[in-house]
């Protein structure tokens, strides 16, 4: 594959442990929160290889998802909603759009800062 020199040297010279460490943090930090705030993670939990992109949990349904999104936004935390599915699953109104119109994505990547996330969180409710 191409890729550009500066793009190598960041990888070439990278501690990837620390950033699945950091990762499996942010992840656990978000983890404590969520169940803090009596919903239910997507997952229960991950291993030490796990390098986590983002923290999915779910609401009860659709109007609660949107609400703690505003919240999230009013607080300054990045939060999405995930998967995308196809345009036909959203027709159908089955399973897979049931599951996705509960679910919020909070971010994982190596610039969150964690103390001020911790701090962001430490007063911050959703219920």
């Amino acid at each position: 594959f191409i890729i550009d020199n500066n793009s190598k040297k960041i990888i070439e010279y990278s501690n990837i442990n620390l950033h699945i460490k950091k990762r499996i943090k942010i992840y656990y930090i978000w983890n404590d929160f969520i169940i803090k705030n009596n919903f239910k993670p997507v997952f229960t939990k991950i291993t030490d290889l796990s390098n986590p992109l983002c923290f999915p949990f779910y609401t009860n349904n659709l109007k609660e998802r949107n609400k703690i999104i505003k919240i999230f936004y009013k607080s300054d935390i990045e939060s999405y909603t995930w998967p995308a599915l196809p345009e036909e699953i959203y027709k159908l109104k089955k399973n897979g759009y049931l599951i996705m119109s509960k679910i919020i994505c909070l971010p994982i990547n190596n610039d969150i800062n964690i103390n001020k996330l911790i701090f962001k969180l430490k007063y911050l409710n959703l219920i």
